[in-house]
């Protein structure tokens, strides 16, 4: 039987690994918004990333990250809105975008 000590440390070591992990995640969020809002690469999809960013928004909360956790969420919607409106035309959304995937970098600095 598992005392609950050690419950405590497995959870802190689950923390600490997914934190650890994070930078790499945003970075490449960060990187695929950067391809895609300038169509430089075309074997990344919105959809792609779409999905990246539900993995964090709905991840993050569950390890003690909810300020990120709530940003990656309203990332998430403006990419979904843009994925059926046509962000590529749409500047406003581009750059309100662009301040989104900013502020997931400013919540692991």
């Amino acid at each position: 039987m598992t005392d609950g000590t050690d419950v405590e440390a497995r959870l802190e070591a689950l923390k600490t690994k997914y934190a650890s992990k994070l930078g790499d995640r945003v970075a490449e969020i960060t990187s695929y918004w950067e391809r895609l809002s300038v169509r430089q690469d075309t074997t990344i999809s919105l959809d792609d990333m779409i999905t990246l960013v539900h993995k964090l928004a709905g991840s993050a909360g569950m390890y003690g990250h909810n300020r990120l956790g709530d940003a990656a969420g309203r990332l998430e919607a403006a990419l979904e809105t843009g994925a059926f409106e046509g962000f590529i035309g749409d500047s406003a959304l581009r750059a309100e975008i662009d301040v989104m995937v900013a502020a997931l970098t400013a919540e692991i600095a």
